[in-house]
């Protein structure tokens, strides 16, 4: 004899499941607005391979040089530096402009731009090593979320598999730095 109430529970759990599947698909789509973070426009959003390809460059470049100030730097101050150097250009020069014209010698206006933001740059890396903390907790934990956010932002538009797979690696990395960030703060509050 068959038992109604197996079919029922069976009915039940299809429903649930199913229920819960609808449930996960619109939970997850839905986001809110954060009105405080500030993004930069379209255009100066720069590729991540071009980022790469700029911070390992001038890190060489500059290690290279051998220049008194870059001695008394570590190999993450220098390439610092260099994502600072290139936050710059970011705000200033959009993508276009800057893979059209500043690919191989610069003119003398690109030099004296470039020999300001490394400037600048360097004195904010070695007063961030007088200070001896870079950030605190709470700025390093917004700051990596603010940089998750961009990347999930561009990986939209990445055209190529290969940059998407960078963009996803960087991804994980800001979630794997979140994650120590959040355990550091729970020991923090303990």
């Amino acid at each position: 004899m068959i038992d109604p109430f197996n079919q029922f529970k069976r009915i039940a759990f299809f429903l649930l499941v199913f229920s819960l599947l609808i449930y996960t698909l619109f939970v997850s789509s839905t986001r809110a607005h954060d009105n405080n973070t500030k993004t930069l426009p379209p255009m100066f959003f720069y590729p991540s391979a071009a980022v790469y390809g700029f911070v390992d460059e001038c890190w060489k470049t500059m290690e290279g040089m051998n220049h008194p100030i870059i001695n008394d730097l570590w190999p993450d101050e220098v390439q610092t530096v260099c994502g600072c150097v290139l936050d710059q250009m970011r705000t200033t020069i959009p993508w276009p402009a800057f893979r059209d014209s500043w690919g191989g010698d610069l003119d003398p206006v690109q030099s004296q731009m470039a020999g300001g933001w490394t400037n600048y740059c360097i004195m904010k890396v070695l007063e961030m090593k007088e200070r001896g903390n870079q950030m605190d907790l709470e700025t390093e934990i917004a700051y990596e979320l603010a940089l998750q956010r961009s990347l999930e932002k561009e990986i939209a538009s990445v055209e190529t598999y290969s940059d998407r797979i960078i963009v996803r690696k960087e991804i994980n990395e800001c979630k794997r730095k979140l994650k120590l960030l959040y355990m550091r703060e729970e020991v923090k509050e303990i």
